[in-house]
């Protein structure tokens, strides 16, 4: 089995956010934003901040998601 996340025939695309090359996972909320799923999470869970105030699970959320785009080689 194909653990792939890619869509097959999908161009890679540079973060806005984190520069890391990336490609279409299916999710096209993100891809249209030209964001990495990572860092489009990341944005979503600043602006309920923004919105509603932190609390420590989001703020340990976005570490957490920081942490696995700089795994996968952005710079944050």
């Amino acid at each position: 089995m194909n653990a792939n996340r890619f869509q097959k025939g999908s161009g890679m695309y540079q973060c806005v956010s984190c520069k890391r090359n990336t490609r279409s996972t299916g999710r096209v909320d993100n891809e249209n934003l030209r964001m990495c799923e990572e860092c489009y999470d990341i944005a979503g869970i600043e602006n309920q901040i923004s919105d509603q105030g932190s609390t420590p699970e989001l703020l340990a959320e976005i570490e957490r998601l920081k942490a696995q785009c700089i795994a996968k080689g952005g710079r944050l």
